[in-house]
């Protein structure tokens, strides 16, 4: 009876510490702030431009995710984590920067196009907040990946790139704009697809 009873008090502890083992506080941190994040800009685009919004069920999944990581040691989680993470944040908030905006702006989108509308001001420093967060989040997915076994971080990058590229293009044919097949936007959708590819290929020391 007394090795049961430690047995089975040990267990939540042995669950935490390999949890701990797989997912950084700082990888933590920014995926809860890009869920935040996720959440906010639905919000505000429903609220101010009356529009629903594909990151709805994409903060479901997002967080249901990190439900079942948390419910038990889930390793083969650790991947789809990440990609959510990076197609829920960082693409979803670059692809308002490189599909919807006006080819003269990159960052703050719509703050100089409408500069006189409270709602463009805060939904463009949103979308400002959205990139950056993302960087991080892909950023410290690197050794969370690294830790996982079976997963390298640079092709991972490389695979993400891919998608994103895909992703990229499938945007600009369904968008019906007068910006079309401008070049400025392919220009902008290679280098959104690139940089987690970079960040994720970036030689670091074990950890």
């Amino acid at each position: 009876m007394i090795k049961d009873r430690t047995r089975t008090s040990a267990r939540p502890r042995l669950s935490l510490a390999r949890r701990q083992g797989v997912l950084t506080p700082a990888f933590l941190l920014s995926s809860l702030l890009g869920i935040v994040w996720l959440v906010a800009h639905n919000a505000l685009k429903l609220l101010f431009f009356h529009e629903s919004s594909v990151g709805w069920p994409l903060a479901l999944v997002w967080a249901a995710a990190y439900v079942i990581v948390f419910g038990g040691n889930c390793r083969w989680m650790v991947a789809p984590i990440v990609a959510l993470g990076v197609i829920s944040c960082y693409w979803l908030a670059v692809m308002h920067v490189g599909i919807e905006v006006p080819d003269d702006l990159f960052l703050w989108p719509l703050l100089s196009a409408y500069p006189r509308l409270l709602s463009n001001i805060v939904y463009g420093a949103l979308l400002t907040g959205g990139i950056v967060v993302g960087l991080v989040n892909i950023w410290t997915a690197v050794p969370v990946l690294r830790r996982t076994s079976g997963v390298s971080p640079r092709r991972f990058g490389l695979v993400m790139g891919a998608i994103l590229l895909v992703a990229g293009a499938v945007a600009i044919e369904v968008d019906r704009s007068p910006a079309g097949h401008a070049p400025e936007r392919w220009a902008r959708i290679v280098a959104f697809a690139v940089i987690p590819a970079l960040i994720m290929s970036v030689p670091r020391r074990a950890t």
